[in-house]
């Protein structure tokens, strides 16, 4: 508290006012921001941009919520103006901003109201917004719209395994020296791009993990994809304490490394990691968890002949029509083995 009234209130209802400052009332109601340009450049000046919209909606609340905590007083609006920020669906998904037609996009946008911001109009419509932006991403963009393709879907499909094709287009085509160095682009841009590097270490800390700083408990929703075994968090620290996070195909266990017993919010619910007392969690899905699915090839062994970078063999069975596998050279095959003998009804 002494830090947030000394060093954050400044901050965040500074933020805060800006926002309320710019936030005006949207045709049919509720608030909008217009003449903005989000993280999708190639659409610049445009109305009502839906991760400006829930940026701004996080900022208005927190401040407010910061408010309360100091036991100052905040403008009513702040919280009127982010209750009123509109995030609408319209066919399944949510469209970039008013008027948008799905044209390419340069890099994520949309996909990124799941992760970070936490943002979800529903399941159902997360899942629509990576299939129907992902093949509308500039395919020779930047490096880091793959790495949250990657968060959004491991927690998102019990079956598929396309996090981890996801994981390899997120580096394989941008890697440029022995140092294993990341590109701007497929191409070139900027070199070394560290916003491509921080997404692929998200994608371990944060995807296959599940894990989420709150401010009640850590919250962790571990599983994995594809042929990955395993991922370990160490010294991880959370108020005080200091744990490590081991991510298994069956299991993950939380061990504390020092302070307090420690609350653990999972899918199942809560639970306490103790001193002494490694807390087990199941993971959300086995990878290659085809069982039941319909699909007798669903992340199976695929194999082909060659593979660019980025659009692996797996792709073609990873449960997702918006990766693709790709040859490198020409003539080409992808050879997918059935488990079982079975009559073929529909490809």
């Amino acid at each position: 508290r002494s830090w947030l009234a000394s060093r954050g209130w400044a901050v965040l209802s500074g933020a805060a006012g800006f926002w309320a400052s710019r936030a005006t009332r949207a045709p049919g109601g509720g608030y909008r921001f217009t003449h903005v340009t989000g993280p999708d450049e190639e659409n610049p000046n445009v109305d009502g941009e839906v991760y400006t919209q829930v940026a701004a909606r996080t900022t208005l609340l927190g401040a407010a919520a910061a408010a309360r905590v100091l036991h100052r007083g905040a403008p009513a609006r702040w919280t009127r103006i982010a209750r009123g920020l509109r995030v609408p669906v319209k066919r399944g998904v949510n469209p970039e901003f008013d008027g948008y037609r799905g044209q390419l996009v340069k890099q994520a946008d949309v996909t990124l109201l799941g992760y970070p911001w936490g943002f979800r109009s529903s399941a159902a419509v997360e899942r629509a917004d990576l299939a129907f932006y992902v093949p509308r991403t500039d395919p020779g963009g930047p490096s880091m719209s793959d790495a949250v393709n990657s968060i959004e879907s491991v927690g998102l499909d019990p079956r598929g395994c396309q996090a981890f094709v996801y994981t390899e287009r997120s580096y394989q085509p941008f890697i440029r020296d022995v140092f294993h160095q990341f590109s701007e682009t497929r191409t070139g841009g900027a070199f070394t791009f560290m916003t491509g590097i921080g997404g692929f270490l998200q994608e371990f800390l944060y995807g296959y993990s599940g894990l989420r700083w709150q401010g009640s408990s850590v919250h962790l929703a571990p599983a994995l994809s594809g042929p990955i075994t395993g991922v370990t968090l160490r010294d991880l620290h959370w108020r005080g304490r200091v744990f490590t996070v081991a991510v298994r195909r069956s299991a993950a266990t939380v061990t504390l490394q020092s302070g307090a017993a420690m609350p653990v919010a999972t899918p199942s619910g809560r639970a306490t990691a103790r001193l002494g007392h490694p807390l087990r969690i199941a993971t959300l899905r086995r990878p290659n968890a085809h069982a039941g699915s319909g699909d007798p090839l669903l992340c199976g062994d695929a194999r082909a002949s060659s593979t660019a970078p980025g659009a692996p063999a797996l792709a073609a069975v990873d449960g997702s029509e918006a990766t693709d596998w790709q040859p490198a050279k020409l003539p080409a095959t992808l050879t997918a083995p059935l488990r079982r003998p079975r009559p073929i009804s529909r490809i």
